[in-house]
């Protein structure tokens, strides 16, 4: 299925960026043809698709990119600054020849389409906010979720459904009564699937790839979902139909995007707003950066907005970079979290993450808690000062990097509010440094704890997309990437931790499953060829409790399940395989990344497959079910 892209989506952001910009002439620019695109990419683009340290996606990625999604992001979209200097010819050529060997769009959808369309929101549960609840715990009860240590070695795969075109499975869908809502961030599409068959109920296109996972609520008394895409659009559907009840932008700056979801509270619905200005400060060229994070309240019924709290001040001129690029400063601080909600209070919180240029501030890489009615802030707590970085702080030092580049140690997992055996609130916090702050809401965010002997923390490593909390202990994924970092050691691992001490529990250690061959691995990558194994084999997805079960699916495509009292492993599965879809659409998995499972009633619904930092590409949405369920 050919989709034709309005705006750049995050995963094209790192596309052509260094190699882009450097106006080679060797290859012919006046005619197109498939020969010529080969040599265009090897001039602007092998550089960073091929290197072996990159956050590029690799060409076997790129090649599974429908065409008019490269080619109006890098004539009309985020790319247009990198597509420029290359012109229409090459533009042309390349797309012409990263697509040559893809087959003809399939029209599963039609085909696929089920008999009975109706959608009954009362016919089962309701899973509709990516934290299982305000407070982001994350849990479902063994009633629930009917999972437990004693059932789970009997549950099986019953169906695998693949999107053509697909690379990334990122958004997690929402399980309402008997429908399973799923956002496809490639495809700029939003399905309505029977959650027993997987069958079609409906379809929705978005203006940009929807990022967030999908929230549902009931918003004046009427059922609603929404979500938000990587062109800062936030969209209210009809759960029923898929019809548009509104759609609002609320882009802060041209590259502002939102990866959080948004929460519901009293018919007001919060939305984290982050960006991707960190990848464009690549291009020595690129005036960095002047976007910012944020937060913003918007009237539920019809999309009108509230207030707005900022993460930074308005950016002004600073300095030129030594390419002689105007700087600007401050920047940075997205919020790529779902924000907690604390009623008691009367209070929400969310995480921040790095500046990306000078001169830093004191609300990046921090926690904030602001009034659910005003947005007046009540107190922020920041673990880590002096955190600019963008991506120009590789190996090869661009301009735009700051003279003093930080570690990149966002709080992308979501705040957890938690309630002590003694009565006492506290609240939990995972960041990419690797530790975990338990933090007094009663006290301006005084630190109760602090555990940082996990991780050692790195820009893809330490804590990423979320933890999770059963009522006695928090459940810590380790990404911990292997890297070259003088003294650094690579600790991927699922950890529990004793909610009142910070004290480490149990701990799994998490080993590889395949042996990765660099050798090999770099020549599929110029081949064009998948990865059949990925040298990272550490969790960035959010564990998901079930009964006495964490549930989490790792880099490798590993997904597997641990007893939550004694870290016990208890059941395992590879998604990194090829999967005939239920849809008729060959699949297969991936890595899992930024995505949790989806658990009820003895079903697990996982997504497999994501192409951002040259990890494993995949297009399948799977469901695991008990036997006889």
């Amino acid at each position: 299925m050919t989709i034709i892209k309005k705006y750049m989506t995050f995963s094209i952001i790192v596309i052509l960026v260094v190699f882009s910009i450097r106006g080679y002439t060797d290859e012919p620019t006046t005619e197109i043809s498939e020969s010529r695109g080969k040599l265009v990419y090897q001039n602007h683009c092998a550089g960073c698709h091929e290197a072996e340290n990159t956050k590029a996606p690799t060409l076997a990625s790129l090649k599974q990119k429908p065409a008019e999604f490269i080619k109006t992001s890098l004539t009309q979209g985020k790319m247009r600054a990198q597509g420029l200097p290359m012109g229409v010819q090459k533009i042309a050529s390349v797309v012409k020849w990263l697509t040559k060997d893809q087959s003809q769009p399939v029209n599963w959808v039609s085909r696929f389409t089920c008999s009975n369309t109706d959608v009954d929101l009362n016919a089962g549960p309701v899973l509709g906010d990516w934290g299982y609840g305000a407070k982001n715990h994350r849990y479902q009860t063994a009633e629930r979720g009917g999972i437990t240590s004693a059932n789970i070695s009997d549950l099986t795969l019953k169906w695998a459904m693949a999107f053509p075109n697909a690379t990334e499975m990122r958004s997690q869908p929402a399980l309402i009564g008997d429908t399973l809502f799923i956002a496809l961030f490639d495809l700029d599409k939003i399905y309505a699937l029977d959650a027993n068959s997987g069958c079609v109920k409906w379809e929705y296109t978005t203006l940009t790839g929807p990022r967030s996972a999908i929230g549902y609520g009931e918003v004046d008394g009427r059922p609603t979902l929404w979500f938000g895409d990587i062109g800062a659009n936030v969209y209210a559907l009809d759960p029923l139909t898929g019809k548009e009840i509104w759609r609002k932008n609320l882009a802060i700056h041209s590259q502002s995007a939102i990866t959080g979801q948004a929460v519901l509270n009293d018919d007001i619905l919060y939305v984290p707003m982050s960006l991707y200005e960190i990848m464009s400060a690549a291009s020595p060229t690129y005036q960095c950066c002047q976007g910012h994070g944020g937060l913003i309240a918007l009237n539920a019924v019809n999309g009108e907005k509230i207030w707005q709290v900022d993460t930074t001040e308005k950016a002004q001129k600073t300095i030129l970079s030594s390419s002689g690029t105007q700087q600007w400063g401050p920047s940075g601080a997205p919020v790529w979290n779902s924000p907690a909600i604390d009623t008691k209070r009367g209070v929400l919180y969310f995480g921040t993450g790095e500046n990306t240029s000078d001169p830093a501030t004191d609300t990046s890489d921090a926690i904030f808690a602001l009034d659910l009615k005003t947005g007046e802030q009540k107190w922020r707590f920041q673990a880590t000062q002096n955190d600019t970085f963008n991506a120009a702080c590789g190996r090869r030092k661009g301009p735009n990097c700051p003279k003093v580049a930080g570690p990149d140690f966002d709080f992308g997992a979501s705040i957890v509010i938690a309630t002590l055996p003694n009565g006492r609130d506290i609240l939990f916090a995972g960041q990419k440094s690797g530790t975990v702050w338990a933090l007094d809401p009663d006290n301006n965010g005084a630190v109760i704890w602090e555990q940082n002997s996990l991780s050692q923390g790195s820009a893809l490593g330490g804590i990423h997309w979320g933890i999770a909390y059963d009522g006695e202990r928090v459940f810590v994924p380790i990404a911990d990437p292997p890297g070259n970092r003088e003294g650094y050691t690579s600790r991927p691992a699922l950890h529990a931790l004793n909610q009142e001490t910070g004290e480490i529990i149990w701990t799994q250690k998490i080993s590889a499953s395949c042996k990765f061959d660099r050798k090999k691995a770099m020549a599929n990558s110029a081949a064009g060829k998948p990865l059949d194994c990925f040298p990272a084999h550490g969790i960035s997805a959010p564990p998901t409790i079930a009964g006495d079960t964490v549930l989490v699916g790792n880099l490798e495509g590993m997904y597997r399940a641990y007893h939550t009292e004694t870290g016990d492993l208890l059941w395992e599965r590879n998604t990194n395989l090829a999967f005939d879809g239920v849809n008729g659409v060959a699949g297969h998995g991936g890595s899992i990344d930024s995505n949790g499972s989806v658990i009820s009633n003895g079903r697990v619904y996982i997504q497999s497959g994501y192409s951002l930092f040259r990890q494993l590409p995949g297009n399948v949405l799977l469901q695991y079910t008990l036997e006889g369920k």
